[in-house]
């Protein structure tokens, strides 16, 4: 089965992130995205989720709706490819 991903939804959390001040959850997220060499797909998307995972938790304490949006965008791309992927 192949899977389609909005990719740009990531660098949107990218951008929401630093907008945020996050600057580190933002290279994280951006490194695998756009500079990371993966072996598999599984692992690709294992890394991105990961990293999406980690900004959910910086982001916790901040209440902007633009951040919310972009972290649940990315969270549906990372669940189309691991449907049961544990963000929390």
């Amino acid at each position: 089965m192949t899977v389609s991903l909005d990719f740009g939804a990531f660098d949107r959390l990218t951008t929401e992130l630093r907008r945020a001040g996050l600057g580190v959850d933002a290279d994280q997220l951006d490194e695998a995205v756009h500079r990371t060499a993966y072996t598999t797909s599984n692992e690709m998307i294992g890394e991105i989720g990961l990293a999406v995972r980690a900004a959910v938790r910086s982001a916790e304490r901040i209440a902007s709706s633009e951040l919310v949006a972009a972290i649940q965008a990315a969270q549906i791309e990372v669940q189309k490819a691991w449907p049961d992927f544990p963000f929390a």
